[in-house]
């Protein structure tokens, strides 16, 4: 039980630690998907999937994030498929939220309170794909955190800062960041001029 419980986590975080919701529009597993073909995927709880449904703005695909925001999610302590169905539940209502079909901006900020890092750093994520930039408060100062949360031992984890800038870079200046991932295309660039920028603003959102 823990192994399965263990391969389905690492493959949701890893689902989550690489291109931005940018740079997924146009990665090649996705880039040809007719819109039929991105619902499906999404009703089976295809992350990127359902990213994309918020990229594109796809309306007709409204419904299928509805019903999987609305499945309840399994205890943690009872099913290994908490997780992947936890993922899909939050990403959806983060998708919502940015569509504009309803607003789970509160239940983000309530789950920001965890104490499971590896959980906070996926809420982290949603934060950013809301676009919401009542995010902007809550991230900013989790750019002053530098502390990786490994997946395994063998695998280094993401650091609060670099996954905080990712989120940022998706609600305060999308456009110039894509453009800049291009240049450079480390997983989590930019933590440095970030913090700068939080340095220069927080005072506006805080």
């Amino acid at each position: 039980m823990q192994n399965g419980r263990t391969i389905l986590l690492i493959t949701i975080i890893l689902s989550l630690s690489g291109p931005s919701i940018h740079a997924r529009e146009i990665r090649g597993d996705y880039k040809r998907e007719s819109e039929a073909r991105i619902r499906y995927l999404a009703s089976k709880r295809d992350i990127p999937a359902i990213y994309l449904i918020g990229i594109r703005n796809h309306r007709a695909a409204i419904p299928v994030l509805q019903q999987l925001a609305a499945t309840p999610v399994p205890p943690a302590s009872e099913s290994d498929m908490a997780y992947p169905y936890r993922s899909a539940n939050y990403a959806a209502k983060a998708i919502l939220t940015r569509m504009g079909v309803h607003d789970y901006f509160d239940e983000f900020v309530v789950q920001l309170s965890t104490s499971d890092p590896l959980w906070k750093q996926e809420v982290m994520d949603y934060l950013g794909f809301t676009g919401d930039k009542r995010a902007i408060k809550y991230l900013g100062p989790l750019l002053e955190n530098d502390t990786s949360v490994s997946i395994s031992e063998d695998r280094p984890g993401r650091t609060f800062s670099g996954v905080a800038a990712e989120a940022l870079s998706d609600i305060v200046q999308p456009a110039r960041m894509k453009e800049l991932r291009k240049l450079n295309p480390r997983p989590h660039p930019f933590s440095d001029e970030w913090k700068q920028w939080w340095k220069e603003n927080k005072d506006k959102y805080q």
